[in-house]
């Protein structure tokens, strides 16, 4: 129940635009994470300032394939500074590209990490695609206090597989509500 709860709120966060870090301890690897579709003028700024590292947009195989990319697996887009939103959307979203931007830095992605990133996405209802930075910890600061330091939430992929593995049958609350009961306080509902 409690990685539920974790997920519930990684869901959250991205739903409201904010960022995310994840992290994969086997591979010793951070990403800051972003919804592609919640992202504004400061969001890419943000990526570059705070991993020291140029964003990406994660897209997903199928995308790819639209994008006349050809791989099986997802892949990643180093993003040019000088993109627009709109152009940032179009990749992720569009009917096509713009066919004035130039697609430099393709990489087929196949690590846990990021198929993990966008699993995510697809379970919380938002579109499979991303803006990931590789966070460049150079002054060896703990992960942890870097995401408290920065009111950045951080979440271990490895609880992510437990949630993610379809063997298993985890009791998942779909809705509750509170009834209007005479003589009774709080009286609720809850729907498994």
């Amino acid at each position: 129940m409690k990685y539920n709860l974790q997920f519930e709120r990684i869901l959250s966060e991205l739903n409201r635009g904010y960022h995310i870090i994840l992290s994969d301890n086997e591979n010793k690897c951070n990403i800051l994470f972003t919804a592609t579709e919640s992202i504004n003028e400061n969001t890419l700024n943000f990526h570059k300032k705070f991993s020291k590292s140029f964003p990406n947009i994660l897209l997903s195989a199928e995308r790819c394939k639209t994008l006349n990319i050809k791989t099986d697996y997802c892949c990643s887009i180093s993003i040019n500074l000088d993109w627009t939103i709109k152009s940032i959307y179009d990749i992720a979203f569009g009917s096509s590209a713009d066919n004035n931007l130039k697609l430099n830095g393709v990489i087929e992605e196949n690590s846990k990490l990021m198929n993990l990133s966008l699993k995510i996405l697809k379970k919380g209802k938002l579109l499979p695609s991303g803006i990931f930075s590789v966070i460049n910890n150079f002054q060896k600061v703990p992960i942890e206090e870097l995401a408290l330091k920065n009111k950045i939430y951080l979440f271990d992929i490895s609880s992510l597989e437990e949630i993610f593995d379809a063997k298993k049958h985890n009791i998942e609350i779909i809705t509750r509500a509170k009834l209007p009961i005479k003589r009774t306080r709080d009286a609720e509902i809850v729907v498994f």
